[in-house]
């Protein structure tokens, strides 16, 4: 179906209905209206097949839905939108002033914050309504701490959010995503690398094949019953994947390629141990057939009790730093290759 023009095409019967972002070009002002578009109306259609006709300029969180198979094409992250505080703002303050409000709008979530890492009791505010001017600007509600004047004021969003049936963020086992590219555009989003913002997002209970996921300002996946295959992973500031859980999810890894990972390190990020960050129940997870090249953190993260039945077979090791990490919950019979022995 051609949205932009009213066209209608036939389908052999029993086949999957196909839509094709790029039909939505004409009536949209942006890519992002585009991409929005399409996977807003084919949310009910289960089965349906989205296809992202090439690489989109993305500029806020794209909604992916349940019962979808999204194909093809990607996303590329906009470069980020950020100033500084010009004045203090006191923990009951909601008016900021700043620097200039240009690229701020309704409703974004804004990080503010005195660097570009992990600031732990420091949470993104949602900007209340549209800039009053060209410096001033309110969020929703107050920080509970001080802001001082020079500190950054960033937007922050995922790159995409995967919804229930019931429009709900959460786990979506008929959601699949094949052959797209997330391309973080790291060089321009150098302002906030906290590990809770500025990652592509959460693959809960979804099928990921093919995808290509590169130069992340944090890291790339949350997963959780999650069959992730086929994939590469190049130059990510933190982690691949980071499973976080209700207990009782296995999830399957084969046939990954990561190169690069946690480039700029957990201390830096927060919560980053790993190529494979381990938090809340993360056990369970099985890793086969995969290469993890030149991580600058050990391939999986700490481990602690509830995170037993990890089992690794098969993967190759190549120059990662503190290599597997093997605890006796984790069996690992994969082949580790120290940097010092790989050819050149």
């Amino acid at each position: 179906m051609r949205a932009s023009t009213g066209t209608y095409y036939l389908r052999p019967l029993g086949t999957p209905h196909v839509w094709h972002a790029d039909y939505y070009i004409a009536a949209s002002a942006t890519d992002q209206d585009a991409i929005s578009a399409v996977t807003y109306h084919s949310r009910a259609d289960a089965g349906a097949i989205v296809i992202f006709d090439r690489v989109y300029d993305q500029t806020d969180t794209l909604n992916l839905y349940d019962n979808i198979i999204y194909r093809g094409g990607g996303l590329k992250r906009a470069c980020q939108v950020s100033t500084t505080l010009t004045e203090d703002l006191s923990p009951v303050g909601v008016d900021i002033t700043v620097a200039s409000t240009s690229g701020f709008t309704n409703g974004r979530l804004v990080f503010i914050a005195p660097s570009n890492g992990y600031e732990p009791s420091i949470w993104a505010s949602s900007i209340a309504a549209a800039p009053s001017d060209a410096t001033h600007m309110r969020i929703s509600a107050p920080l509970g701490y001080t802001a001082s004047a020079g500190w950054r004021v960033s937007v922050v969003w995922q790159q995409i959010r995967q919804l229930d049936g019931t429009g709900t963020p959460g786990h979506t086992p008929g959601m699949v995503i094949e052959g797209m590219e997330f391309d973080g555009n790291a060089a321009c989003n150098t302002y906030v690398h906290d590990w809770r913002y500025q990652d592509v997002g959460a693959i809960k209970s979804a099928t990921v094949t093919g995808v290509y996921v590169h130069d992340t300002p944090a890291e790339a996946f949350t997963i959780c019953g999650t069959t992730l295959v086929n994939s590469r992973f190049v130059d990510l500031a933190g982690s691949a994947v980071h499973k976080s859980c209700s207990s009782g999810y296995d999830d399957t890894i084969d046939s990954i390629t990561t190169i690069r990972t946690n480039q700029l390190g957990d201390a830096l990020l927060g919560h980053s141990e790993g190529t494979i960050t381990l938090s809340a129940n993360a056990g369970r997870i099985t890793l086969t057939g995969s290469a993890f090249t030149d991580g600058g953190e050990g391939v999986f993260g700490l481990l602690n009790g509830d995170d037993a039945g990890n089992v690794a077979t098969g993967n190759t090791f190549v120059g990662t730093r503190g290599g597997a990490r093997a605890p006796r919950q984790t069996r690992l019979t994969s082949r580790a290759i120290p940097t010092s022995t790989r050819h050149k």
